[in-house]
């Protein structure tokens, strides 16, 4: 059967490398403000403060998790128009660390409260080899819809809009593992030939203090993006979460007004109170309760197995703490039921909770403390950052900005290209493969030094036809599960080889390029500027 063509609009990724020019040397501030913003010290974030109060639970910042294990789908629609992206500067303190980037924050839809909250920027370390893209919200039919951000290989300077993939057919290994030692990476689709082919799944050891995010799609209006799976840090070690925040008036058309974060999420709290949420997205702080269960709010250990990889680092890094699983699943329990103190659901809150509980002397303490100020924020080494390097920043969260405006009209262009191509009525047969190509995506881990300086991407459309467009079929019937090898990968190097014996379940500890190690997870908000 002939398949038709079409064309499809690609998202162009090409890097532009920043020369590692010692900051003292840099440039003055080219980032545009009508004045400097006058810091008037930290705000009352109690609520019914007059301008914007803290949030101690909200979304997640993408670039700091995304679920890889959620399928691409198109986000609600939102009826009411997003403001645009308030200036916001960096804090003037960061983890301590050679590529530590600040990733400004974006507007996400609380529908609880049926209105827009900001998703304050963070400190991130990217993972080895990637740069992030920002996410968007594109101008639909019937309002705006929102396209998450990703972490695109810091090489590819293009990606392909491609149809939408088949459900997944990976039913789990089909071999046992070879050691304890070893994690199942689940099989996907590729597009190659005009058509999609099955990559079976296959087992990779361990990496101390590394997780492997598996392949994955994102949806877009022009189609859908492959992003190749990826070395990332644990929680604690992937930067400083900064908490969300709810503007009560829109101070950021207030000239040379801009916002600074300084609400830290805290580390030992994350965890606890960690769900994905209805969106596909993760959510902390308390999201408890049958209600939220019937909004699709689920704990984040809840799609456990090997479809869950950050569960299943977790779950291996405290292989000797048989206690680990249990007190989770019954912390998370006791809060559904009320049994247990529930995280604060405002400042005030937490407050009187952690004042009536400061005695306690058992994790609760740590575990309702959501949020908390930077300067007391303990559980990572942090630095305090120089005039020209805080101008540097500025200007890449500029850039960063930048991209996130313009990925929407490229996108359009994408979905419109694809409408005039689009036959009115054909069909595609997904040929199966005996034995496609195997990839193994997590075999090499590429040095977190390699790209010599924060990269930004940027975005422009390329007047080119990408291979066949098939229309997306009904789930095939399911291939022969071939089993592969029991180990596919070659012996990891010695300074990442896996561990001969399990990690004790002490305290995470922060990925090797971090010279103070330490927690980096958490999330926060902060002190705005007039």
């Amino acid at each position: 059967m002939t398949t038709p063509r079409r064309p499809i609009a690609l998202l162009v990724l090409g890097l532009t490398f920043l020369p590692a020019v010692p900051f003292a040397a840099a440039q003055a501030p080219t980032f545009p403000s009508p004045r400097m913003p006058q810091d008037v010290g930290e705000p009352p974030a109690v609520p019914g403060d007059e301008d914007f109060s803290v949030q101690p639970r909200g979304p997640v910042h993408e670039a700091f998790a995304l679920p890889s294990n959620v399928a691409p789908q198109p986000g609600p629609i939102v009826s009411k128009k997003p403001p645009d992206p308030i200036p916001e500067v960096p804090p003037e303190q960061r983890p301590e660390g050679d590529n530590v980037q600040w990733i400004p924050g974006y507007w996400a839809w609380d529908a609880e409260r049926e209105d827009f909250l900001w998703v304050s920027g963070l400190w991130r370390v990217p993972p080895a080899g990637r740069k992030w893209v920002p996410g968007a919200w594109n101008a639909v039919e019937g309002g705006y819809q929102w396209s998450s951000g990703f972490w695109a290989p810091a090489g590819q300077e293009e990606m392909p809009y491609l149809p939408q993939p088949p459900a997944s057919i990976d039913n789990g290994p089909s071999s046992p593992p070879p050691d304890d030692d070893s994690f199942y990476v689940p099989g996907c689709w590729r597009y190659q030939s005009s058509r999609y082919l099955w990559q079976p799944g296959y087992w990779q050891a361990y990496r101390p203090g590394m997780i492997w995010m598996p392949s994955s799609y994102v949806w877009t209006p022009g189609g859908y993006l492959f992003v190749p799976g990826y070395w990332d840090w644990p929680l604690d070690g992937r930067g400083l979460l900064f908490a969300p925040v709810v503007f009560n008036r829109p101070l950021w058309n207030t000239p040379g007004w801009s916002y600074r974060p300084n609400y830290c999420v805290a580390c030992n709290g994350l965890l606890s109170s960690l769900f994905l949420g209805p969106g596909g997205g993760y959510y902390f702080g308390n999201y408890y309760g049958p209600s939220y269960r019937r909004l699709g709010f689920q704990p984040w250990f809840a799609a456990g197995g090997f479809s869950n990889p950050l569960f299943g680092w977790y779950r291996w890094r405290n292989l000797n703490n048989p206690g680990w699983l249990d007190g989770l699943r019954t912390t998370f329990r006791g809060r559904y039921n009320g049994t247990l103190t529930r995280p604060p659901l405002t400042i005030a809150q937490q407050t009187a909770i952690l004042n009536k509980t400061v005695n306690v002397r058992n994790n609760s303490f740590n575990s309702l403390h959501m949020v908390q100020p930077l300067r007391q924020y303990n559980a990572a080494r942090l630095t305090r950052l120089s005039a020209a390097q805080l101008a540097e920043q500025r200007n890449l969260a500029r850039r960063f900005q930048e991209v996130g405006v313009q990925r929407p009209t490229i996108q359009r262009q994408a979905s419109r290209e694809a409408r005039r191509a689009l036959p009115l009525s054909h069909s595609t047969a997904l040929a199966p493969v005996a034995r496609p190509p195997v990839v193994h995506e997590a075999r090499s881990l590429p040095s977190h030094h390699a790209s010599g300086g924060p990269a930004v991407p940027h975005l422009s459309v390329r007047p080119r036809v990408a291979a066949p467009r098939p229309a997306p079929a009904a789930r095939p019937a399911p291939l022969a599960h071939h089993p592969t090898p029991a180990h596919h990968a070659p012996p990891a190097p010695a300074h990442h080889a896996a561990p001969a014996h399990r990690p004790a379940p002490a305290h995470h500890p922060a990925p090797p390029h971090h010279a103070g190690g330490g927690h980096h997870g958490g999330s926060g908000h902060g002190g705005h500027h007039r």
